[in-house]
Order: C-alpha cells, then structure tokens, then sequence
C-alpha cells in the first residue's frame, strides 16, 4: 500500500500577512487535508528520540544538562520523547509530501544544486571544497540530494499557489 496519496498541491491560498515560515505551515496543512500519508509508528518513536537527543545537545551547548532540565520541568526522558512525538509526526509526513511531490513533479537536485549547498558547508565547517566532497558521498550524498529536491518541491507549491 502507498505510504503517500497526494491531494490537491496547486493553486494552494495562502492568508495575507504570513511570515515565509508561516506559509510553508499553512501549504503543508493545507495539502496534508487533502493527502493520505502514513507514517510508521516506529518511525515517529526513532524522529522523536532523535529530536529529544538534539534538545539535549542544545541545552549542553548552553551550558545546561538534560538531567538539569528534567529537575526543573518535573519530567524524565520518557516524557520528553512523548510530548516531541507530535511534532515528529507533523515532521515526517510534511518531508514525505514534499518528498512525494517532487517525484511526481521531476524535481531533483542538479549538480549546480549540489554544487551551491557544498560551498555552503565549506563556509559553515573548516573544510575546503574537496574535503568536503570527500565526506559527502554515498548515503550522506543521497540524503543531500534528496533534502534539496524536498526544498525545491517547497519553493515548487509556494510558486504555484492562488493568487
């Protein structure tokens, strides 16, 4: 059975006023109100872990722990998990539309595409533009890739909204 049944994806209204952040929401909700999408239950378990990983390295990064966290919020891990596994959820089926629009639509990364988002990781670590190549191969590559074609299917629906 198909994970992603695409609804209606052009010609979207989007409310005046809206941030660009805003308008990605709002096209996603909107297109998602007219998809089927489903997501593994165990997937959204593995985005929400991830997700509850990062917060923690963001709070060290700030010079707090996670055990610091859980003390003043009352809460654990297991609960952490919990309340991001909404948002995971909201995550993966909003990559999986876009993913699944960019394949009905053509839309791919080309070499220049490629080529633009590994000069902007020569800017963002030390690294020289070989160097950087040679870490992104194979499945880093892919999923490189793949992440700017689920970008272009975004800027793909924002162009084609109602005016």
């Amino acid at each position: 059975m198909a994970r992603v049944i695409l609804g209606k994806y052009i010609g979207v209204k989007i409310p005046e006023g809206l941030t660009d952040k805003e308008k990605e929401e709002h096209v996603i909700a909107d297109i998602l109100s007219r998809s089927t999408v489903k997501v593994s239950e165990r997937d959204i378990n593995d985005r929400a872990r991830r997700m509850a990983e990062e917060y923690a390295l963001r709070l060290t990064q700030q010079g707090l722990s996670i055990e610091q966290y859980y003390a003043a919020s009352h809460t654990n891990e297991k609960e952490l998990v919990n309340k991001m596994k909404e948002l995971a959820k909201k995550q993966l089926k909003g990559r999986m539309l876009l993913t699944a629009i960019a394949k009905k639509e053509g839309i791919a990364a080309t070499e220049e595409d490629f080529d633009r988002e590994i000069e902007k990781l020569t800017i963002r670590y030390p690294l020289g533009r070989e160097e950087v190549k040679r870490v992104i191969q194979g499945e880093e590559a892919k999923r490189l890739r793949d992440e700017i074609a689920v970008k272009k299917a975004m800027d793909f629906i924002l162009e084609h909204t109602a005016k």
